[in-house]
């Protein structure tokens, strides 16, 4: 029987351990700009729990997507989702291709 694997949503980065972060950092699809507009103004205990998972992995990159926060300014709510949805769709692919392991929320 197959298991039905669901698709990847901007919060399930929450989730990941140190070395799926590692993984997706060093495809090196995801640029500091998309990182920055994606977490920008994002619930700020999911945005906090990145940061962490982001600093545990690489503390400089995680400090260059902070000072890219600050200085991008406001933007539009539209802008930070479509980084979102490119985020979440780069990691669903590296899924789909075993480059990365999600783990499954089984109460979900």
């Amino acid at each position: 029987m197959h298991k039905i694997v669901k698709p990847f949503v901007f919060d399930d980065i929450a989730e990941l351990d140190a070395k799926c972060i590692q993984t997706i950092i060093a495809e090196g699809e995801i640029s500091i700009k998309d990182w920055a507009f994606a977490l920008k103004g994002y619930k700020e205990d999911v945005q906090s729990e990145i940061f962490a998972k982001l600093a545990d992995v690489n503390e400089t990159l995680a400090e260059r997507i902070y000072d890219e926060m600050v200085d991008i300014g406001l933007i539009y709510a539209s802008e930070a989702v479509k980084a979102q949805n490119y985020i979440a769709g780069v990691i669903d692919r590296l899924q789909k291709t075993g480059g990365v392991f999600v783990p499954v929320n089984e109460d979900a």
